[in-house]
């Protein structure tokens, strides 16, 4: 969860998807699913129920 926080805040804070995978070693595509996931349901929390 603290991974998701800290992705959420730089692209919150302006930095661009790119830069952000870059910095935390993520794929592009896995913050752009949690960015969706945030805005559908306000959480990052991970689905559970898969």
């Amino acid at each position: 969860m603290d991974l998701w926080t800290r992705v959420m805040n730089d692209i919150a804070a302006g930095l661009s998807l790119r830069k952000t995978a870059e910095k935390y070693t993520v794929s592009r595509q896995w913050i752009q699913i949690l960015k969706k996931r945030f805005k559908e349901t306000g959480s990052c929390a991970a689905i559970t129920d898969l």
